[in-house]
């Protein structure tokens, strides 16, 4: 498969955008106001988390999954990250003593993943003195790695050091998401206020007390093609890596309810991701750095409401399984055996695309932007 190049908006169609909608011009501002007041209006009535939900812990493999209940993101509030929900939650008293004192057995977890509502080292979040009790605890508990997830916004040298010195017995790995390097993708599609120049002076950051750092790549931003979707997925893994990035995970988009694919993918502008779009993207990296790159959320996860990547019954009856095997085996041979089976379940069945996806980007945006106007702001 010949990649598209990446797409991208010429300075006429920026202009044509921005007095249509009220945008402003991403090189002069971080948000994209148009996208904003959408998902205010998409997440407005967005359900609160019980408060008796105060956190949850699963094991997938050598990996644990802790998800700690906070306040919802902050970006999420504003109206950022057009294909998120990262769950609305409760400021829950003493949750942290909570956490310590259900006496969480781990058995053959290595790694420990822990979560919130956005980002954990956010004191919106979590106040410093829960995180510096949560970590505290972390530093004593089996696993012997420790990833935190986080926002590039919460990582600079103070708080990076305060980790490290809470942490001085794990391997500490701090998870970003980036979504795409393209700052069209960021703009238009996604509404991300990141700037991917960022993320090299973070990794140098991050790696100068020690430390690794995870980038989270999203595969399936609104208004691309599921060509363009692939071909922003791979440069920007392999942009990633080129600045030193120690490990990615791709993300397939999940249709959820409160965000912007859900309302385009009921109105016929959204296609709901397929799961051989991930080998297609992993047949682009190079093999020697496969290693590096994890899948989450390819339906492993099911959740109420929520549309997973597609599988075909009739050419994919395995892939699933396939897909588990990639990201729990830890060496480059055993990946590039596990992908060439995998290659061998792109699905042949015919797909409609529809006249929306033979539009230019432009007039996808403008298509799409029209109908969230008229359905979400009027």
């Amino acid at each position: 498969m010949e990649l598209n190049e990446s797409v991208s908006l010429n300075a006429v169609e920026k202009k044509l955008l921005s007095d249509r909608y009220g945008i402003g011009k991403s090189i002069e501002v971080q948000n994209n106001a148009f996208l904003c007041n959408v998902m205010k209006n998409i997440r407005a009535n967005r359900e609160l988390i019980s408060p008796d939900n105060a956190f949850t812990y699963y094991v997938y493999g050598d990996l644990g999954l802790l998800w700690i209940q906070t306040p919802a993101c902050r970006n999420s509030k504003h109206g950022n990250c057009t294909i998120c929900n990262y769950w609305n939650g409760n400021r829950i008293s003493d949750v942290v003593d909570k956490v310590i004192g259900a006496d969480i057995y781990f058995t053959d977890e290595s790694i420990l993943l822990v979560n919130t509502c956005g980002s954990c080292l956010d004191p919106y979040e979590l106040d410093y003195p829960e995180q510096e009790k949560l970590l505290k605890w972390l530093n004593g508990v089996k696993p012997e790695e420790i990833i935190l997830e986080t926002h590039i916004d919460t990582l600079d040298r103070n708080s990076i050091l305060r980790v490290r010195e809470l942490l001085p017995d794990k391997k500490v790995s701090f998870e970003i998401g980036v979504e795409s390097v393209s700052p069209d993708v960021l703009f238009y599609s996604i509404n991300k206020p990141f700037s991917a120049n960022r993320v090299k002076e973070k990794v140098e950051l991050i790696h100068s007390i020690n430390a690794t750092c995870i980038a989270n790549v999203l595969m399936g931003p609104p208004f691309l093609t599921k060509e363009e979707q692939i071909a922003d997925s791979v440069a920007t893994i392999k942009a990633l890596l080129e600045v030193g990035v120690d490990r990615l995970v791709l993300f397939p988009v999940n249709i959820k309810p409160y965000t912007l694919q859900d309302i385009l993918y009921k109105e016929g502008v959204y296609q709901q991701t397929r799961a051989d779009m991930l080998i297609k993207v992993l047949e682009h990296i190079p093999e020697d750095e496969l290693y590096k790159v994890d899948i989450s959320w390819y339906g492993e996860h099911v959740e109420k409401d929520v549309i997973s990547p597609y599988y075909c019954s009739k050419c994919q009856t395995s892939l699933k399984s396939l897909i588990f095997e990639f990201v729990l085996a830890r060496t480059t041979e055993d990946r590039k055996r596990i992908l060439l089976k995998m290659s061998e379940q792109v699905c042949t069945c015919k797909c409609e695309i529809g006249d929306y996806f033979q539009m230019s980007y432009y007039e996808r945006l403008k298509t799409g932007y029209d109908l969230v106007r008229k359905k979400i702001l009027l």
